[in-house]
This record gives structure tokens, sequence and C-alpha cells, in this order.
């Protein structure tokens, strides 16, 4: 278990990244990588993600973390900007981000700090258009969602996020209904090997859904009875796509 970063060292984060320009996040992001590995970089990105002072700027850690140099640059860029024209209204744009808020339905405030990247990704794509005209547009939209949260997936009748950003719908299916028992006791879900092989069962039976974690490509499971799937009597199961 990773220790996570103290409130000190997130307020730290925090200010570097907000004064900083995409390169510089990029070259602290890589050099954080090599002093701390990719896993505790992205815990130390995801918590600030949950501040509401880094709801945006642990999005831009994260994407540059991954090598999205050129989104995260979007997204920084839109969140430093104090032009109010291209900041995209809520009443424009609630449909087309009704699939990002049904992933994130149970994760309360992720899902609010998720949008609030998306705006300003959007933003960032307005200013590298070099529109300023006000007028919303969809299509600028869609890619500041791509840019955030990957397209959202409908899984058996629920939006999940999707685990990669290239991974299709016809991927995360595949990969679920191939999942055995071994994968999931490899997870830790249970010491009871029968109850692998009956929530391995279930899971490609479509008899659960799934709904995000807060971390692409983790899920927690939701049983048939709305319940949500736990390893133990406290910790919740989390399915973690790895293909």
């Amino acid at each position: 278990m990773m220790n996570p970063l103290s409130r000190a060292d997130i307020a730290s984060l925090n200010g570097i990244l907000a004064q900083s320009t995409p390169e510089e996040v990029s070259d602290y992001a890589g050099r954080m990588v090599s002093n701390m590995g990719e896993d505790r970089t992205a815990l130390a990105f995801d918590q600030i993600g949950m501040t509401k002072a880094g709801a945006v700027l642990g999005v831009v850690g994260n994407l540059s973390m991954q090598g999205h140099d050129e989104a995260a640059g979007l997204v920084l860029s839109g969140f430093q900007s104090d032009d109010d024209t291209i900041i995209p209204k809520k009443a424009d744009y609630i449909e087309e981000i009704q699939g990002v808020k049904q992933a994130f339905a149970l994760l309360g405030g992720i899902a609010e700090n998720r949008e609030k990247a998306i705006k300003s990704a959007y933003a960032g794509i307005m200013i590298r258009d070099g529109d300023y005209s006000g007028v919303y547009d969809s299509d600028s939209m869609e890619e500041a969602i791509d840019i955030v949260v990957g397209e959202p997936l409908e899984y058996r009748g629920s939006f999940i996020m999707s685990p990669n950003f290239d991974t299709s719908a016809d991927d995360l299916e595949d990969w679920l209904d191939d999942l055995s028992a071994d994968d999931l006791h490899g997870l830790g879900s249970s010491k009871l090997y029968d109850h692998d092989r009956d929530l391995a069962d279930a899971i490609a039976d479509g008899d659960v859904t799934l709904t995000e974690t807060g971390v692409r490509g983790e899920y927690y499971v939701i049983n048939g009875f709305n319940f949500l799937q736990k390893k133990d009597e406290e910790q919740p199961f989390i399915l973690k796509y790895n293909r």
C-alpha cells in the first residue's frame, strides 16, 4: 500500500502545476515518475484531482505523465485563461456530458471535478482554434470529453469510462467475457475460490454492472441487488482492466 501525500505536499504540487507552462508540467511529471515511479506519481495526481483547487490540475498531471502532452496543454491553457467567453455554459453541454456523469454516479465529487476539467479542455480547444466568438460548438465539446475521460462506453445498460483512450465497447465486452475465476482470485477478491468462480460467471453473464473508481481502467462491481461487491467485510472489490 502506497502512502498518500500530505496536505502540504498536495498544496505544493497544486501550486507548481497552476503556474507552469504545458512544457514545464510535462518535464515535472517526467521527473516525478523517475523519482517516485508511475504508480505513486499517478496517486499524487489523483489526490490533487479530488480537491476543489486541484480538480483540473490533477487531470493535467496525469495526462502529462501518460505522455499525452498536447491534451494536457489544452486543459492547462483553458484552466489558466481568464476569458469567460470561451467557457461553455452548462445549458449548452448538459446532454453531451450525461454519459460522463452517469459513469461517475456513485463517486460524488469526482464527476464534478471531471466536468471542470472538461470545461477547461473545451476552453483550451477554443484558444487553439482562435475561436473567441462565444458560440457553443458541440464537436469541440466531444473532443474535450475525449481528452479528459475518453469516450463513455455503454455497457449493459450503464455508462462506464473507456479503460484506455483506444478501448472500444467490443474490446471491453471481450475482456469481461474472458475473465476467469483465476483472474479474480489474483485480484484478491476473496479467499473462497468458489466465490471467485461465481463472480466470474456473473460478470461474463452480464448479471452485474460496473462503475468507475475514479482511476481509469478500474471498476467497482455492482451486483443484481444494486449492492457494491466486496472482497471482505469492509473493502470493495476492484476489477482492474490490464489487457
